[in-house]
């Protein structure tokens, strides 16, 4: 591999198969190491390499960066650990189911998945009517939100899934509270309880069921606007695919895609972990998946060409041709997914004009008045 460039379909290949480390040369993993730390897969792909026992087989050069990175790893498992408990026990006092989602959530569970898995936050998920009381008494536990802008806090407030991040004053950690799983102004947000049924409590927390767990991160990776981890993202859902894979959950994952309307999102979602991992999917199922969708095949060739770039990893030793444009193709799709068009536009023109006038008059301009 020592002559030949770096590839997405390559950097797929070490993490499908542990064994193909061992026709790499030192520069190659010089490459892999940079990419996957990027990517924030670095301890997870030196994880894999333990449980398949090919790790002692790297250079020492690799040892050392893959023994760091697990370390780092085993760290934020022994932090997450330690705010999960200062959450319970700041809301102890509250009746609220609080639900934990995403990569806190698979840290919890200890999963296949969650081995290696670096996040930067904490979400968490509450009904609505126990948002305010909720977020008032983390308040009053050290977590607060950063001053915004009269129009950043309504957008928080009355079109988002999500309070503004929540950061503890003292330790640093950050609570991302949510009340939904997309947004109510796009018209898609689902009802709530399709994905909190059959949740399960784990020390202090609910955590949600296989099939509910992969198609809020499918939700997340699909329409999302903010493409920086997508990559590690998808090898997440790849993950969850194997993993979870049984009839009861399959069954139970296109009802409730075919439900809450996320259909689409669950069939790109397959198909690009097939592109990029060689995801297992029964043709059972994938025959299902293929009556679900509501895409024709020429916006599907599209999207294809798009997502294909827009996924793959962004180091610029992989980083594809146009990936710029294609990323930002798949942002400007996420976020007339996210609301209407007029709103949109004038959420665009609002940010645009704030922009040009902190450019030319300085933040300052703003806070004097806290418009």
């Amino acid at each position: 591999m020592t002559s030949a460039k770096l590839t997405t379909e390559k950097l797929s290949l070490l993490l499908i198969d542990s064994q193909k480390t061992l026709d790499l040369a030192l520069s190659d993993w010089v490459q892999v190491i940079r990419v996957f730390r990027s990517e924030g897969l670095l301890a997870r792909f030196a994880y894999q390499l333990q449980d398949s026992g090919v790790f002692k087989s790297a250079p020492e050069y690799a040892q050392k960066h893959l023994s760091s990175a697990i370390k780092v790893a085993q760290r934020q498992v022994s932090s997450v650990n330690f705010e999960s408990r200062q959450i319970v026990k700041a809301l102890s006092s509250r009746q609220a189911k609080l639900y934990l989602l995403k990569g806190a959530a698979y840290c919890l569970l200890n999963t296949t998945f969650s081995k290696g898995r670096i996040f930067s936050d904490i979400d968490l998920l509450v009904a609505k009517k126990d948002l305010q009381d909720i977020e008032d008494t983390l308040k009053l536990h050290g977590w607060m939100s950063e001053v915004l802008s009269r129009y950043d806090e309504a957008y928080y407030r009355e079109w988002a899934h999500e309070v503004p991040p929540m950061k503890h004053a003292g330790r640093g950690t950050i609570i991302d509270l949510h009340h939904n799983l997309y947004l109510p102004i796009s018209g898609r947000a689902p009802e709530i309880e399709l994905f909190l049924n059959n949740a399960y409590e784990l020390n202090g927390f609910y955590i949600l069921r296989p099939a509910a767990m992969t198609l809020h991160s499918i939700i997340h990776l699909m329409l999302n606007d903010d493409l920086g981890h997508a990559y590690r993202d998808l090898n997440d859902l790849h993950l969850m695919f194997t993993e979870f894979n049984n009839e009861t959950y399959w069954n139970d994952l296109l009802d409730l895609a075919d439900r809450s309307g996320f259909a689409d999102e669950l069939f790109l979602a397959c198909r690009y972990c097939q592109r990029f991992f060689g995801t297992n999917i029964d043709k059972k199922h994938a025959a299902l998946l293929s009556n679900m969708h509501n895409m024709g095949k020429l916006s599907l060739y599209f999207l294809d060409k798009l997502f294909v770039v827009a996924l793959s990893p962004k180091h610029p030793l992989v980083k594809r041709k146009l990936a710029g444009l294609s990323e930002f193709l798949i942002v400007t799709r996420a976020h007339l997914k996210k609301m209407p068009v007029h709103i949109l536009i004038y959420h665009l023109v609002h940010k645009l004009c704030r922009y040009l006038l902190e450019s030319l008059m300085g933040k300052a301009f703003f806070e004097k008045t806290n418009p």
